[in-house]
Protein backbone atom coordinates (compact mmCIF):
# COMPACT_ATOMS: atom_id res chain seq x y z
CA UNK A 1 0.00 0.00 0.00
CA UNK A 2 0.82 3.17 -1.15
CA UNK A 3 0.78 6.54 1.52
CA UNK A 4 0.48 9.93 0.47
CA UNK A 5 0.68 12.32 3.20
CA UNK A 6 2.08 15.90 3.72
CA UNK A 7 5.04 14.13 5.86
CA UNK A 8 3.67 15.06 9.30
CA UNK A 9 6.30 13.38 12.01
CA UNK A 10 3.12 10.48 12.78
CA UNK A 11 2.70 9.22 9.29
CA UNK A 12 6.15 8.86 7.88
CA UNK A 13 6.80 5.77 9.83
CA UNK A 14 3.10 4.27 8.65
CA UNK A 15 3.49 2.80 5.43
CA UNK A 16 6.80 1.31 3.49
CA UNK A 17 6.40 2.87 0.61
CA UNK A 18 5.54 6.58 0.60
CA UNK A 19 4.42 10.12 -1.18
CA UNK A 20 3.98 13.21 -0.27
CA UNK A 21 1.89 15.52 -1.66
CA UNK A 22 2.88 17.79 -4.26
CA UNK A 23 1.63 21.24 -2.63
CA UNK A 24 3.56 20.67 0.33
CA UNK A 25 6.74 19.48 -1.27
CA UNK A 26 6.15 22.95 -3.74
CA UNK A 27 5.72 24.72 -0.76
CA UNK A 28 8.65 23.53 2.03
CA UNK A 29 10.86 23.50 -1.21
CA UNK A 30 9.62 27.29 -2.14
CA UNK A 31 10.18 28.37 1.68
CA UNK A 32 13.57 27.24 1.83
CA UNK A 33 14.08 28.75 -1.53
CA UNK A 34 13.03 32.44 0.53
CA UNK A 35 15.93 31.46 3.25
CA UNK A 36 18.53 29.43 1.27
CA UNK A 37 20.05 30.79 -1.58
CA UNK A 38 21.17 27.10 -2.40
CA UNK A 39 17.64 25.72 -2.54
CA UNK A 40 16.88 27.73 -5.15
CA UNK A 41 17.56 24.51 -7.59
CA UNK A 42 15.71 22.49 -6.11
CA UNK A 43 12.48 24.40 -5.90
CA UNK A 44 13.24 25.10 -9.78
CA UNK A 45 13.80 21.37 -10.42
CA UNK A 46 10.62 20.32 -8.27
CA UNK A 47 8.66 22.99 -9.63
CA UNK A 48 9.27 21.34 -13.55
CA UNK A 49 8.85 18.42 -12.34
CA UNK A 50 5.44 18.90 -11.51
CA UNK A 51 5.02 20.84 -14.83
CA UNK A 52 5.94 17.66 -16.50
CA UNK A 53 4.20 15.27 -14.80
CA UNK A 54 0.81 16.76 -14.07
CA UNK A 55 -0.26 15.50 -17.67
CA UNK A 56 0.31 11.99 -16.65
CA UNK A 57 -1.15 12.59 -13.84
CA UNK A 58 -5.12 13.96 -15.38
CA UNK A 59 -4.49 10.88 -17.64
CA UNK A 60 -4.87 8.34 -14.85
Amino acid sequence: MISVSDALPAYLNSFETKQFCWAHLLKTSKELEDKCENARIIHKRLSELYIQLKPLQEKL
